[in-house]
């Protein structure tokens, strides 16, 4: 992902915080099944996300403060599980069961 790229949409969006979460959402939105707001070949979701914020027809203004809250909460809960799998990792063998639980959380 392109940095400068990011760095500029942020502040576009009010801060990196905020640019996350529109990302996310838009992203998830994607994989749901949402149609695509620009003609792009590409298939990859966060590809198009980032498209369609850098175009201006994707905005937080349709969040509610409820949504934002689940976003927030869900990022943590992906951080935190991002964090136990790289302990994981560090100590187990791959395949063991509890870091394939750990790697199918983080794919869903």
């Amino acid at each position: 992902m392109d940095r400068q790229l990011v760095w500029e949409l942020s502040s576009r969006c009010g801060g990196i915080f905020k640019f996350t979460v529109l990302l996310q959402k838009r992203v998830q939105e994607l994989v749901r099944g949402q149609p695509k707001l620009i003609k792009d070949p590409s298939t990859n979701p966060v590809d198009i996300a980032l498209k369609e914020i850098k175009a201006g027809l994707v905005n937080l203004e349709f969040m509610t403060p409820v949504e934002i809250d689940e976003m927030k909460r869900s990022m943590e809960e992906q951080a935190a599980a991002q964090t136990l799998l790289q302990k994981e990792q560090e100590i187990a063998k791959p395949g063991d069961p509890s870091t394939r639980a750990i790697s199918e959380f983080l794919k869903s």
